[in-house]
């Protein structure tokens, strides 16, 4: 989504989310976004994805979760996406009297496959966003010396943005950079892209969850993630590991 899009999305989400509950009366609301602006006599349940405003303030904006705190005191019962996620939520707001349940996340069953492996290429995948905790110049490094190392390979990012002139630097660098591209690809188009991939690689250094290393294993795609955050949770021993 463009900045745009992405703020227009979340102004009608907020509106709607006052608007609403007020219309229906609901006995208990479910809080996907942190507003806090309804009767206090009503029950509400809180869902929160991750403390990464908290965890890492350097990282996002201190307005990127406003009204967290409120909402989570104001609710019945919390749902937190990972252990990881509930354990940094209890940790940074000790004060809260509600349970917290976690309620871990899937994917769609689009990612699934019969024949998931058969369809790879020499692909290195990453998909998502590259800012800052993300970790992506970490994978940039590494992967442009690998293409070096191997003609074969070539990597593909997936959303994002255009890649920037810093992010490109390493491949540039090392005679890499025709083999580096990035797309813009629909929800539907992602399965195919796993299958396609050699490899998946996941360099954050903090997530609420990390819903792409399930997209990966879906769709039988071999994992390499950064042993931080709540991806060994996630993981287990299904995938590779590396120091982010």
């Amino acid at each position: 989504l463009t900045r745009a899009t992405h703020r227009a999305a979340r102004l009608v989400s907020k509106v709607a989310d006052q608007i609403v509950p007020r219309l229906l009366r609901p006995d208990i609301l479910h809080q996907t976004l942190y507003c806090n602006d309804y009767p206090q006599s009503w029950k509400r349940a809180v869902t929160v994805v991750d403390m990464i405003p908290e965890v890492l303030p350097a990282n996002v904006s201190p307005d990127a979760h406003r009204g967290k705190r409120e909402a989570c005191q104001a609710a019945s019962l919390i749902f937190a996406i990972s252990e990881r996620t509930k354990e940094d939520l209890l940790r940074i707001y000790p004060d809260l009297k509600c349970p917290v349940e976690v309620t871990p996340l899937a994917v769609d069953t689009a990612f699934y496959s019969e024949h998931a492996r058969g369809e790879e290429g020499d692909q290195i995948l990453f998909v998502g966003t590259r800012r800052r905790y993300k970790n992506f110049q970490t994978f940039a490094e590494a992967a442009s010396r690998l293409l070096q190392n191997h003609p074969e390979l070539s990597v593909l990012c997936v959303g994002g943005g255009s890649l920037t002139e810093e992010e490109v630097r390493p491949f540039r660098e090392r005679g890499t950079e025709a083999r580096c591209r990035r797309v813009t690809a629909r929800d539907v188009e992602l399965p195919s892209l796993y299958r396609q991939s050699k490899a998946f690689v996941f360099p954050s250094k903090y997530e609420g969850f990390g819903l792409p290393i399930l997209e990966a294993f879906a769709a039988g795609c071999p994992a390499i993630i950064a042993r931080a955050s709540c991806f060994p949770e996630i993981a287990d021993e299904a995938a590779e590991y590396f120091d982010p």
